[in-house]
Formats: structure tokens, C-alpha cells, sequence
């Protein structure tokens, strides 16, 4: 079965570059591999205002979409950076939305900015 491509390319037209952290943890307690990927995504910004006690707290995070699976040699996108526009953002978390059959339909990494 055929199932609609919720991500089409067309829509995707920022270039992002990934690093992504696989799960695998090395000797030093660190990530085992580091894999790399440019592709092009459909990004949106977004903020989230949190309060606190005593002072405002401004949360700014944004998400990118990208058609098919964009890293299929590791299962969970867990940790890493993205480099967007030129800026170094951290990955906060990683989805890889899938088709009722198991395939990946599109992948979805959301970030936060550095401090």
C-alpha cells in the first residue's frame, strides 16, 4: 500500500546540517559515532515563555521536518547539533515518524538554541 508523503519535498527548502550522536556510548562514557548529514528541510521557529519565581524565562526552540528517513543506519536521534542559518542549535529531540507498515514516512528533529 501506498501511504501520502505528509513532508513532500517542495516544502522543503532550507538547507540544515546535522550531527547526530548515535546510541551507542565508547569507553569514556561519550557517544560512540558522530554521523553527519546535510539535507534539505522544512524549518519553523518557535519560543516558549516559561516564569520562575523571580525572574521570566524566554525558551526559544524550533523544529525541522524532513521527508523519509534522513538517518536510517540508527534507530533513535537522541543527541547532536544542527547547524542552521549559519547557527550552531543543540538537538532537544528527535522523532521518525512512521506508516501503519514500519516506514518511515518523515523525520522530525527539534531543536534549542545554546546559551
Amino acid at each position: 500500500m501506498k501511504f501520502p508523503t505528509l513532508v513532500p519535498d517542495w516544502v522543503c527548502s532550507t538547507l540544515i546540517k546535522l550531527e547526530i550522536e548515535s546510541e551507542a556510548i565508547n569507553e569514556e562514557g561519550g557517544p560512540a559515532e558522530t554521523i553527519t548529514v546535510e539535507a534539505m528541510g522544512n524549518w519553523q521557529d518557535g519560543g516558549e515563555t516559561k516564569y520562575t519565581t523571580d525572574q521570566k524565562i524566554i525558551d526559544i526552540k524550533g523544529k525541522a521536518y524532513f521527508n523519509g528517513d534522513i538517518v536510517p543506519q540508527i534507530t533513535n536521534i537522541t543527541g547532536g547539533y544542527g547547524y542552521i542559518f549559519g547557527e550552531k542549535r543543540e538537538i532537544y529531540k528527535g522523532f521518525k515518524r512512521r506508516n501503519p507498515d514500519g516506514t518511515v514516512n518523515h523525520t522530525e528533529v527539534q531543536f534549542k538554541w545554546l546559551n
